[in-house]
C-alpha cells in the first residue's frame, strides 16, 4: 500500500476530476482550479516523486495539463465557451464526440447500461457505494470512476486512522481491482482522444491532467 500523503492527494485530485468530468465547472470552481494549479496535490516534476513510482510520462501529461488550465486563465475563456465545449465533447445536450462512459467503448453494442455498466455497479457496491440518479443515469460516468477511486483512498485513510489494517486492505485490494479491470480498459485512450477533440484550453487541459493522474495513480498502486 502506498503512503497515507501520497493517499491523500490522490483522494484530492481524483475528487476534483471527477467532480470537473461530471459537471462543466462554473466560474466559482474554474477561479478555485486555477488558485490551486501552483500546488497541484500530485507530482509536477520527477524530483517530486519521492513516494510515488510515477514515470516521466505521467509527469509531462501532468505539465502539459496545468500548462493548459494556466493558459485557459491567461486567454480568458468564458464559462459558456467552456460549458459549449464539454456539451458537444461528452453529448450533455447533443451528440458526443467522446462518450464519457466505459459501456459504450467496452460493450459489444455500444449502449450504456450494458453489462459492463452492471460491472462497475457490482465494484462500487463493494465499497458500499451507490452512484447517484442510481438507475436514471449510467453508473460508469469517468467522473463517478474518478471519483470512486477518491473514494477508495478516503476509505483507506480513514481505516488506517482508525488502526484497522484489513479494512484498509480491503479498500486497497478494491481500487486495484477496479483501476485494472475497468478504469485503464478505456479511460487512458478515451482522454486522449477527447484533449485531441476539445477546442478550449480548459478542456483540453482537464484531459491532459486526468492522463498524467491515472497514469501515476496506475505505477503506484499496480504490481509489476
Amino acid at each position: 500500500m502506498i503512503t497515507p500523503e501520497l493517499l491523500d492527494r490522490y483522494a484530492a485530485a481524483f475528487t476534483v476530476l471527477g467532480r470537473l468530468h461530471l459537471h462543466p465547472a462554473d466560474e466559482p470552481s474554474r477561479v478555485a482550479v486555477y488558485n490551486m494549479l501552483m500546488d497541484w496535490p500530485l507530482i509536477v516534476t520527477e524530483a517530486d516523486s519521492e513516494d510515488s513510482r510515477a514515470d516521466g510520462e505521467a509527469v509531462a501529461d501532468t505539465q502539459r495539463g496545468l500548462g493548459l488550465l494556466l493558459r485557459s486563465k491567461q486567454l480568458a475563456e468564458t464559462d459558456e465557451a467552456v460549458r459549449r465545449d464539454q456539451d458537444l465533447l461528452y453529448g450533455i445536450t447533443a451528440t458526443a464526440k467522446v462518450p464519457p462512459f466505459e459501456s459504450v467503448h467496452r460493450g459489444q453494442d455500444g449502449l450504456v447500461f450494458d453489462t459492463d455498466t452492471l460491472e462497475v455497479r457490482k465494484q462500487y457496491a463493494r465499497l458500499g457505494f451507490r452512484a447517484p440518479n442510481f438507475n436514471h443515469e449510467p453508473d460508469d460516468h469517468l467522473g463517478l470512476e474518478l471519483d470512486f477511486l477518491g473514494r477508495c483512498c478516503i476509505a483507506m485513510l480513514d481505516a488506517l486512522d482508525g488502526n484497522d489494517i484489513p479494512a484498509a486492505q480491503s479498500a486497497w485490494y478494491i481500487a486495484q481491482d477496479f483501476t485494472r479491470d475497468h478504469l485503464l480498459k478505456w479511460a487512458p485512450e478515451i482522454v486522449g482522444r477527447a484533449e485531441e477533440a476539445a477546442t478550449t484550453c480548459w478542456v483540453k487541459g482537464l484531459q491532459a491532467l486526468t492522463a498524467g493522474t491515472m497514469r501515476a495513480w496506475a505505477n503506484d498502486v499496480l504490481p509489476d
